[in-house]
């Protein structure tokens, strides 16, 4: 019977820190694509993984994770697993990133966070990971509750007039399907492979898709304003390194599910954030859907604590 590894106590500190720090995504994509640096959606997807693919290979490099006892001694499974979620990732911002521009805010927000629907069934039918009724209920009060918050903004996008609102709604939900395989190949693979060297590779293959990508596209990767350069490092810095390799790390020792769930505090976050530092308004339905949303993550983590972490070996990395 395999091992169940012990939940670290810092694990909700982890998850908070990713959360703080995903939250800043939106705001940092608006600045590096409103006028005057007008950074193509690819071209800011392929900066802002690609950039934390580069930042750790010296560090994995560093640590030996490039030989045997590390990512080269991959079992091919592995190997092919990681290549995928790379791509998944990638096709995950590039979709995301992309429907922002032609739908509205609000639907896009609503169809990209639909992940949880899609990280449950997948995890019951390939990771044999079942969620109780109760916590089944709560990711339904969730979802609810981030479609209430993106719709509590439609009246102040329902005139920015999307040039293809079907086109953005179909990639938005492609992002949250794809969005999903990543986090269920990260829930398999964080078993038995050290975060540190998942992320290297998912990280990177996902830089390498998005820039090749940018290249077919036609989409410039440099000449921008020197401005842009800073919201494009810190997308980098922040949600990726430090806000992914978080729940990176966390999938080791939670449900894909929940993870997924928890995930969903980020509108609440660039919410605050954007009141705080763009002035938008924050009203009165934005502070319900906040309170819907948080209490479906209590039902969800509730249930989550009365089971035991996944089984695996030991993480050789164990810190985000």
């Amino acid at each position: 019977m395999p091992r169940r590894d012990t939940r670290p106590r810092r694990t909700p500190l982890v998850l908070a820190i990713g959360i703080a720090a995903v939250s800043s995504a939106s705001i940092l994509i608006r600045w590096a694509g409103d006028a005057p640096n007008e950074v193509a959606p690819l071209a800011i997807a392929a900066w802002r993984v690609g950039l934390a693919g580069l930042l750790l290979v010296p560090v994995t490099a560093w640590r030996g994770g490039f030989g045997p006892a590390g990512i080269g001694g991959w079992e091919r499974r592995e190997a092919a697993l990681a290549l995928v979620s790379g791509l998944l990732l990638a096709i995950h911002f590039a979709a995301w990133i992309a429907s922002l521009s032609l739908t509205t805010v609000a639907s896009s927000v609503v169809l990209v966070t639909a992940s949880p629907i899609w990280v449950s069934l997948g995890g019951l039918l390939l990771l044999g990971e079942r969620l109780t009724r109760l916590a089944a209920g709560g990711v339904a009060v969730t979802v609810a509750g981030t479609a209430l918050l993106a719709l509590s903004d439609a009246p102040a996008v329902a005139g920015a007039g999307p040039r293809d609102p079907l086109l953005g709604d179909a990639l938005a939900i492609l992002g949250s399907i794809t969005v999903s395989g990543y986090m269920l190949i990260g829930r398999r693979l964080r078993r038995v492979v050290p975060v540190a060297h998942y992320v290297q590779v998912v990280y990177g293959v996902a830089g390498v898709v998005l820039v090749l990508a940018a290249i077919v596209a036609g989409d410039p990767l440099a000449g921008f304003p020197s401005a842009a350069f800073v919201p494009l490092v810190l997308l980098a810095l922040g949600p990726q390194l430090l806000g992914h390799t978080s729940f990176n790390w966390a999938l080791r020792y939670l449900s894909a599910p929940f993870v997924a769930v928890v995930v969903l505090a980020e509108p609440i976050v660039a919410t605050l954030l954007a009141w705080l530092i763009l002035g938008e308004a924050l009203t009165s339905e934005r502070l319900v859907a906040a309170a819907v949303i948080l209490g479906g993550i209590y039902v969800v983590a509730r249930e989550e604590g009365r089971t035991a972490g996944g089984p695996g070996g030991t993480d050789s990395a164990a810190s985000p």
